[in-house]
C-alpha cells in the first residue's frame, strides 16, 4: 500500500506537471519558471519558437545568460538585479529589448513575479513578458510627430488653442498666451480672449466664432489686439471645427500667429510704393517702363512733355519709334546687350523725335528691374532733357574757337615780344654796354692824368659819374637777367640747400661782425640749383645791403612738405612798412634814394618771377623797424 501511495503521488506531480506545461504552452505571451537563484526551470512553447530555440537550449541554465538576454552586458546586469529582488518577495517590472533572431530585437513588458509557500518562503519565480514592439514604435512615432509638431510649431512662433465646447474647457501653448499677452493670466476665460480685440474688428470676428460654434464652419481672419502694455498686434487665426452628427461643433483647434511684423512690412512696402509713384510722377525728369518688346506700359507726365505726347498716345508706342533714325542702331544694340544681361544698365545721349517731328537732346539711363525669380520684370528708364546743354555746349565749342584764334593770335604776339626781348638784351648786352666802357675809360684817364689839378668839386663830379656808370651796367646786367628768367634750361639734379647757402655767404663776404646763420640741418633734395642760388643769394645780399647795423643778423630756415620746400630768409634789419609790400617786388622800386644805397631796383623782381616761373610763391612779412621774412615755397 505504501508503495501504491508512492506511485499515486508521483502520477499526480507529473500530472500537475504536464498541466502547467501545458497551460504555460497554451499563453500567448512568453512565461517560464525560474528558481529564486535564477535557474530556469520552465520555458513555454511562445518564448522558444519566437527564437528558434529549444529547452536544451535554455533549461538549466542562468536566466540572465540565455540566448533572449546575452547579447548586452549591462541587460543581463539588469536582469541579475531584478531576480535577486525578486528573490525577496518584490514584482519586478520594466520595458526591455530582447533578442529573438540574428540582428533581430524585441520590445518586451517584462514582468518577473516571485511564488511563496505557506510560510512566506520565495519557492520560483514567473517572467513573463509581452511583446510591444509595435507599440512602442507607435508611441514613438507618436511622441516624435507630437516633438515635431511642437519644434514647428515653436520656430514659427505659432499659438494652438484647443476648446471642447461641450464643457466650455479651452487649453493653450504658452507660445499662445504669449503672443495675446495672455501669460500673466493663469487661466484666461473667454472675456480675457477675446475682449482685447480691437472693437472694429470684432463683430466679423465674433460672427464668425459663432458661426462656427452653430453651424461647425471653420474659420480664417486677420484681426488686431491690445496688450496689457497697451501696444496693438496683428493676428491671424485658422481654426477648424469639429462637429457632432448633427453638424454643430464639439471641439474647435486653431493656430494663432503674431503677423505684426507683415502687417508692419507691408505698410512699409505701401508707403514705400507711394512715395515712388509720386517721385515717378513729380520727377523732375521723364521716367518709364518698358516691356520685353520695348512697348511703353507706363510714362511720367514729364516725359510726356519732352516728347510732345499724350500718356495714352505714348502707352501705344515702342521706345524706338521715338529715337532718332540715325541714332537706333546704335540704341538696339545697346538694348539687346541689356536684354542678354551683359550690361547691368546703360547710359547715352541721344536725339529723341518730338510729335511735331523737332527733335528733342536726351540722356537716357536704362536699367533691367527684376522679380524674386531673377527673371526680368520690366525696365526702367530715366530721361533727362539736356537741350539747354546741348546748346551751351554748342556755344562754348565756338567761344573755344574764338578763344583758341585769340590764343593762337596772342601766342604769336607773346612769341614777336620774345623775339623782341632777346634782341633788347643783345643790344643791352653788346651795344649799350660798349658806350658805357668807353665813357668809363675816359673818366678813369682824366683821374689819372689830372685828378690833382682838378678842383675839389670836379673830383666829385668825376666820382659820381663812375659811380652812375657802375650803376648803369648793373642795371644792364639784372635787365638780361630778368629777360631770361624761365627761358634758359637748366638740369635737375641733387642740391644740399645747407651747402648752397654757405657758399653764398662765403661769396658775398659780409662784413666783420655781420652773422649769416642756416637754423638746423637745411634739406637735400632734387631741382635746378642755378635759379635757386640766383634766389637766395638776391635775398641774402639785400638783407645784407639793406641793414642799419653792422653787427646784424641774417637767418635761414626750411620747412619741408612733401612736395615742396619753404624757405625763410629772416633779418633783423629796419623793417619795411606794409605800404611797400606789394611794391618792392616792381622792377625799377627801391626804398632809398639810388645815391644813399647802390641799386638797380631789380633784385626782388627778378626773385619774383625766379619763383613763380617755378611754380612757387614769394611774400614778405614785416613792420617798419622790426626786421622782415621772405618766404618763398620751392617745388621738388
Amino acid at each position: 500500500r505504501d508503495i501504491s501511495d508512492r506511485r499515486n503521488a508521483e502520477l499526480q506531480i507529473a500530472q500537475g506537471a504536464q498541466h502547467l506545461r501545458n497551460v504555460l504552452n497554451s499563453v500567448a505571451a512568453f512565461v517560464g519558471v525560474v528558481t529564486p537563484d535564477g535557474i530556469l526551470l520552465q520555458a513555454n512553447r511562445t518564448s522558444l519558437q519566437a527564437a528558434n530555440l529549444k529547452h536544451a537550449d535554455v533549461i538549466g541554465k542562468h536566466f540572465a545568460d540565455t540566448y533572449w538576454w546575452s547579447y548586452d552586458e549591462s541587460v543581463q546586469e539588469q536582469l541579475r538585479n531584478a531576480i535577486a529582488r525578486a528573490a525577496t518577495g518584490e514584482v519586478i517590472r520594466y520595458d526591455v529589448k530582447v533578442r529573438v533572431g540574428a540582428e533581430r530585437y524585441i520590445i518586451i513588458d517584462f514582468m518577473l513575479a516571485p511564488i511563496v509557500d505557506e510560510h512566506g518562503q520565495v519557492t520560483h519565480l514567473i517572467p513573463s513578458g509581452v511583446d510591444v514592439t509595435e507599440r512602442r514604435l507607435m508611441e514613438s512615432a507618436l511622441r516624435q510627430s507630437e516633438e515635431r509638431l511642437r519644434l514647428a510649431t515653436d520656430a514659427g512662433n505659432i499659438g494652438i488653442f484647443d476648446h471642447d465646447l461641450r464643457q466650455d474647457r479651452v487649453e493653450y501653448t504658452d507660445i499662445y498666451l504669449a503672443i495675446t499677452g495672455l501669460n500673466d493670466l493663469r487661466s484666461p476665460t473667454r472675456a480675457d480672449r477675446w475682449g482685447r480685440v480691437h472693437p472694429e474688428d470684432w463683430p466679423l470676428l465674433e460672427e464668425k466664432i459663432q458661426r462656427a460654434e452653430e453651424r461647425g464652419e471653420s474659420y480664417d481672419m486677420e484681426y488686431r489686439i491690445f496688450h496689457p502694455d497697451g501696444s496693438l498686434h496683428w493676428m491671424v487665426v485658422s481654426a477648424l471645427v469639429i462637429t457632432d452628427a448633427e453638424g454643430r461643433g464639439v471641439r474647435v483647434t486653431g493656430a494663432v500667429r503674431d503677423i505684426t511684423n507683415r502687417k508692419q512690412a507691408e505698410e512699409t512696402i505701401r508707403h514705400s510704393e507711394e512715395r515712388f509713384r509720386s517721385t515717378f510722377e513729380q520727377a523732375a525728369v521723364g521716367m518709364a517702363h518698358t516691356d520685353q518688346n520695348g512697348y511703353y506700359v507706363q510714362v511720367n507726365e514729364r516725359l510726356c512733355e519732352i516728347v510732345g505726347y499724350t500718356r495714352a498716345e505714348l502707352l501705344q508706342k515702342r521706345f524706338i519709334e521715338l529715337v532718332h533714325p540715325d541714332e537706333r542702331a546704335r540704341n538696339s544694340a545697346l538694348n539687346e546687350q541689356l536684354i542678354a544681361g551683359e550690361l547691368p544698365s546703360y547710359a547715352v545721349e541721344k536725339r529723341y523725335i518730338r510729335r511735331d517731328g523737332s527733335f528733342v537732346w536726351v540722356h537716357v539711363t536704362a536699367s533691367s528691374v527684376y522679380d524674386e525669380l531673377r527673371e526680368v520684370s520690366y525696365r526702367l528708364a530715366v530721361i533727362e532733357d539736356i537741350s539747354a546743354r546741348k546748346a551751351a555746349e554748342a556755344a562754348l565749342q565756338e567761344l573755344n574757337a574764338t578763344l583758341e584764334q585769340r590764343i593762337r593770335s596772342r601766342t604769336a604776339e607773346l612769341e614777336r615780344s620774345n623775339r623782341e626781348l632777346d634782341q633788347f638784351a643783345y643790344v643791352a648786352s653788346h651795344d649799350l654796354r660798349a658806350p658805357l666802357r668807353a665813357i668809363n675809360h675816359l673818366a678813369n684817364w682824366i683821374v689819372e692824368d689830372a685828378n690833382e689839378v682838378l678842383p675839389p668839386a670836379s673830383q666829385q663830379h668825376l666820382a659820381t659819374l663812375r659811380g652812375r656808370i657802375q650803376r648803369m651796367e648793373k642795371l644792364l646786367e639784372d635787365l638780361l637777367t630778368y629777360s631770361r628768367v624761365g627761358r634758359r634750361p637748366t638740369t635737375v639734379e641733387p642740391v644740399d640747400s645747407g651747402d648752397l647757402v654757405a657758399q653764398i655767404v662765403e661769396m658775398l663776404n659780409p662784413p666783420p661782425g655781420f652773422s649769416v646763420t642756416a637754423v638746423g640741418k637745411l634739406p637735400t633734395f632734387s631741382t635746378r640749383r642755378v635759379p635757386l642760388e640766383l634766389v637766395l643769394r638776391n635775398l641774402i645780399q639785400n638783407a645784407i645791403k639793406h641793414h642799419d647795423r653792422a653787427d646784424g643778423h641774417v637767418n635761414v630756415s626750411v620747412r619741408e612738405e612733401a612736395e615742396w620746400v619753404e624757405f625763410a630768409v629772416q633779418d633783423d634789419g629796419p623793417g619795411i612798412a606794409p605800404a611797400f609790400h606789394e611794391r618792392i617786388f616792381h622792377i625799377f622800386q627801391t626804398l632809398q634814394p639810388r645815391d644813399e644805397v647802390e641799386g638797380s631796383g631789380m633784385g626782388l623782381a627778378v626773385v619774383k618771377k625766379v619763383v613763380e616761373s617755378i611754380g612757387g610763391a614769394i611774400s614778405v612779412d614785416s613792420l617798419e623797424g622790426q626786421g622782415a621774412t621772405f618766404r618763398f615755397t620751392w617745388p621738388k
